[in-house]
């Protein structure tokens, strides 16, 4: 069903826009929250139910929400299946591998007065542990990408990164920011935020051009 997409890296970012938007009860809110302008929004809509063959959404009225046609729902479905046939390993909640980390050994003193990058004041308290280091800031810009995604898998497929490598960068920002930002989706569901995440993205998307800088 969602073949017309997976060709072209075009028609794939407007499948990617879409699986964002079925989250919102309206596309002012989508518009709102990624920061795209609604004409921008409906003109790649638009082209991306030319390429799937038909309507995908039924625009909320006033007093209703956005709601998904046959076909919409049929397309997050078939993103959703997609997105789990492209799992490299076995699936685990985050606690699950959690336990599967190695003990770690001495801890070495860190002196946090000298971080190696630089402005960390600039940005909010709840981000400073994470952009200490330029590693961390990549880190969390990953996390802001990974987060307009469906799954892991699905993001790590785009990018050409392996699921393991994402997974430890994720486990890596968790533990700057001492608390768990996504639930990995199971079968048949997708992968969801936690409020730390949700908090996460809304506070550290302003600076995503900062957190791009090296």
């Amino acid at each position: 069903m969602i073949r017309p997409t997976l060709g072209n890296s075009y028609a794939l970012r407007r499948l990617r826009v879409f699986i964002q938007v079925v989250r919102y009860p309206t596309l002012g809110e989508a518009c709102q929250t990624h920061g795209i302008h609604p004409s921008t929004l409906t003109q790649q809509l638009k082209r991306l139910e030319a390429d799937l063959g038909g309507p995908l959404l039924i625009r909320a009225g006033r007093g209703r929400r956005l709601e998904l046609t046959d076909l919409g729902r049929r397309v997050v479905q078939a993103v959703e299946d997609w997105a789990h046939t492209l799992a490299e390993q076995p699936r685990e909640t985050w606690t699950q591998a959690a336990k599967r980390r190695p003990q770690p050994g001495p801890k070495r003193r860190k002196n946090w007065a000298r971080p190696d990058a630089p402005d960390v004041d600039r940005f909010p308290a709840l981000l400073q542990p994470a952009v200490r280091t330029f590693a961390g800031r990549r880190r969390l810009h990953r996390f802001l990408h990974v987060a307009d995604y469906p799954s892991l898998a699905a993001y790590c497929r785009d990018v050409g990164l392996s699921p393991s490598a994402l997974t430890v960068q994720i486990q890596h920002l968790e533990r700057d920011l001492q608390g768990q930002v996504l639930i990995r989706g199971q079968y048949g569901h997708r992968m969801r935020l936690t409020d730390l995440g949700e908090n996460v993205l809304a506070i550290a998307r302003p600076y995503v051009d900062q957190l791009s800088t090296r």
